[in-house]
């Protein structure tokens, strides 16, 4: 469920890893905290080199409302997680178009968290809401040797 601040609608829709999620919550939980002290706190050295830094007027004004703060913290923690399980680092534009092909076949509210498995060989595991399913080349070798493994040795003897 997409949150209900207006000034935050774009900085929810521009989130898309587990890891963006994590640092925006880091990011509200320093001016949750700071909301509490007496000397003004700098936003722009709290989001500074974090995807977050072009939305400093949008959290400017968010920081000195501790309720909306504490809405968009529980809206955010709610947020379902895809686990992807891959053998290589993704690029930056891997990482936007596989978010955007989840949020468009599994959900607006789903973020994908990318766990690096040096065990896959040239596929995936996909884990979302307590199922998993892997896709890997090897099984797909492995399967395709056990359909044709006769025939192959025919051939290798002939």
């Amino acid at each position: 469920m997409p949150p209900t601040i207006p000034k935050f609608n774009s900085i929810f829709a521009g989130l898309r890893t587990k890891d963006e999620r994590d640092e925006l919550l880091r990011i509200i939980a320093e001016l949750k905290k700071s909301s509490f002290q007496s000397h003004a706190i700098d936003i722009e050295k709290i989001i500074k080199d974090t995807p977050f830094e072009k939305f400093a007027t949008e959290l400017k004004e968010l920081s000195s409302d501790s309720a909306k703060l504490m809405s968009l913290s529980e809206t955010l923690s709610a947020l379902s997680i895809l686990e992807l399980d891959i053998v290589f680092q993704p690029t930056q534009e891997a990482v936007i178009k596989i978010s955007e092909w989840i949020k468009k076949n599994v959900g607006t509210n789903v973020l994908v968290d990318f766990q690096h498995d040096q065990e896959l060989i040239g596929g995936a595991r996909i884990i979302f809401q307590g199922r998993s399913r892997e896709f890997a080349l090897l099984d797909a070798i492995d399967t395709l040797f056990k359909e044709k493994s006769e025939k192959v040795l025919k051939e290798l003897k002939a």
